[in-house]
């Protein structure tokens, strides 16, 4: 197969790249919070909430290696797109329908996009001069411990303001 990959340079791109990330991984944190509370919310056993939040990494972890291979044949513009559309329509599942199927398809799409999104961005930064690496990787840690500290206070806000539909939207949006 034929490589398409398409040019990221990140020293131009890196400011969009990096809050991209963050707001893909709010995706998965605050996801992960709307999903427990919308579960309870609606009444589900204890088992099934634990059901639905181990699905935001079965199918990751099933792919991740066919994802790898998948991101070093076709570059890595495709995945960044692919994942963070996975996470956004994710989100929007639960928006036009309020079901456990809907919030098992948030859950899976979610994961598997970020994912997606993950690994491309790592292999971007893995392709930065090795006097480069350490500090990409590093503004990732903070983007991402950024994300994870503000995802869950976003939609638990959002959840007291506004609903579940309202707050997965919110999310999509991010």
């Amino acid at each position: 197969m034929q490589n398409i990959s398409l040019t990221v340079r990140p020293r131009r791109f890196g400011a969009l790249l990096y809050i991209a990330t963050a707001l893909t991984h709010i995706a998965l944190t605050g996801g992960r919070v709307a999903v427990s509370l919308s579960a309870i919310g609606a009444h589900m056993p204890p088992l099934t909430i634990g059901i639905l939040i181990s699905l935001f990494a079965l199918f990751p972890m099933l792919l991740a290696l066919h994802t790898g291979r998948w991101i070093a044949r076709v570059g890595i513009c495709l995945p960044l797109f692919t994942g963070a559309g996975f996470a956004a329509v994710g989100c929007l599942v639960p928006v036009f329908h309020a079901s456990i199927g809907a919030l098992i398809c948030a859950s899976s799409l979610i994961g598997v996009g970020f994912m997606i999104y993950q690994v491309a961005m790592q292999n971007l930064l893995g392709q930065a001069k090795p006097s480069r690496r350490l500090h990409n990787f590093s503004i990732l840690a903070v983007t991402q411990s950024v994300s994870a500290f503000s995802g869950p206070i976003l939609v638990g806000s959002g959840l007291d303001l506004f609903g579940n539909r309202m707050t997965f939207g919110m999310l999509a949006l991010f």
